[in-house]
């Protein structure tokens, strides 16, 4: 939602983040079913550790976090370029136009994706 507020309430933005994220979704929810049909699990994979252990993962089963980054990048990039079509706006003051916050929220999603990804 900030994106979309930082692109001037674009339907284009609002279209592209709200497709990656219904596709980010499908894509998890797959794999995990996928997963979960042929599951094979233990509570004890090693005498004395209790853990719940699936025995028989695909090896796909790692592609489950493909789609969070895919969108995450998304979201990165989006971020990034309108940091950088804002910064080339130096027909305002930055006092009176706002700048100094929509710097402050553009580096929060950047710092967002470059810390959890």
């Amino acid at each position: 939602m900030r994106l979309y507020v930082l692109y001037n309430n674009s339907k284009k933005i609002l279209f592209l983040t709200g497709g990656a994220y219904i596709a980010q979704i499908i894509a998890m929810s797959t794999i995990v079913g996928i997963v979960d049909v042929t599951a094979d699990s233990i509570n004890e994979p090693a005498p004395g550790i209790f853990i719940c252990t699936n025995l028989n993962a695909p090896k796909f089963f790692s592609g489950f976090w493909v789609a969070t980054l895919i969108f995450e990048s998304i979201l990165c990039l989006l971020a990034i370029r309108i940091g950088i079509l804002r910064s080339k706006d130096h027909l305002r003051t930055a006092l009176f136009s706002g700048t100094r916050l929509v710097n402050v929220v553009v580096m929060g999603n950047v710092m967002y994706f470059v810390v959890w990804a």
